[in-house]
């Protein structure tokens, strides 16, 4: 198998942009492939990522990785549901709200 080239480091104000994205689209939008500098969406980047990562899990990792997306995929990340706490009424006092019932709420297991 022949040897994978190393990537080239991004510059700085590549990853300020990524990060820039990231934090506008959440995981609904689209992300920046620092292999390409083309947008892709969320959803194919972390997919990438995924099978990457899983093979070099064990099995209660892998459970773990799988749980966290599988709530990823189905509530969104913590921004996406701040959104949709903000849409309902556009008022910042239900994003404040929602931020204290999540930290207040009794893990689920």
């Amino acid at each position: 198998m022949a040897a994978q080239p190393v990537p080239q480091r991004p510059e700085p104000e590549v990853l300020r942009a990524a990060c820039w994205r990231a934090a506008r689209d959440g995981l609904a939008g689209h992300s920046l492939d620092l292999r390409t500098n083309r947008l892709e969406t969320t959803a194919s980047h972390l997919d990438r990522l995924w099978e990457t990562i899983l093979p070099t899990l064990d099995g209660a990792e892998s459970m773990l990785l799988r749980d966290a997306r599988t709530r990823l995929d189905t509530g969104g990340n913590g921004a996406d549901r701040q959104r949709r706490a903000y849409r309902e009424r556009h008022r910042i006092t239900d994003v404040v709200d929602h931020l204290i019932e999540c930290a207040t709420r009794a893990p689920t297991t």
